[in-house]
């Protein structure tokens, strides 16, 4: 049985996209997801896929997430750079791994993952994709809440009931 985590960051209503964007920039929660997932596999959707592969690029960067061994559930691609390209979360050959988006694949992994860390920006954002924070809660107890030095930045860790 795998251990499977989602890691995202909402605003307080459970916004994390805008026209398949970030609506926001915090250094400390890119820093927080950094440390959580080093050395973990990561899977993410096509769009996820697609805008980290562009950060990456414009930062010279050679890998997609340096030290993560990084996944791409899609059928409809056919080429990933510094990525594997998987049909489904069973063909992950790793017992541990972190789902890092997009909406279809965070909705599905709440049915499979044992924990998520998530990121609460303590504000309300414009945003047209949205985290079910309900599901979340119905199915997940609060266990952890780590240090944040910006107010604005709530991290916290669910684990399964």
């Amino acid at each position: 049985m795998s251990d499977v985590s989602v890691i995202i960051a909402t605003d307080m209503q459970g916004g994390f996209g805008l026209r398949g964007r970030i609506p926001w920039y915090y250094p400390e929660d890119f820093a927080f997801f950094k440390s959580v997932t080093e050395g973990y596999a990561c899977v993410m959707g096509r769009n996820t896929y697609n805008e980290i592969r562009m950060i990456a690029d414009r930062c010279n960067r050679k890998a997609l997430l340096p030290n993560r061994q990084c996944y791409v559930l899609s059928t409809t691609i056919t080429e990933a750079r510094g990525a594997i390209i998987i049909p489904s979360l069973q063909d992950i050959k790793h017992d541990s791994y972190f789902v890092i988006g997009g909406k279809q694949l965070y909705d599905s992994a709440l049915d499979v993952a044992n924990k998520v860390y998530i990121t609460t920006v303590n504000k309300v954002f414009e945003c047209d994709t949205y985290f079910a924070l309900d599901k979340m809660y119905e199915m997940f107890r609060l266990t952890n809440t780590f240090p944040s030095t910006n107010p604005d930045l709530t991290f916290q860790l669910y684990e399964r009931k």
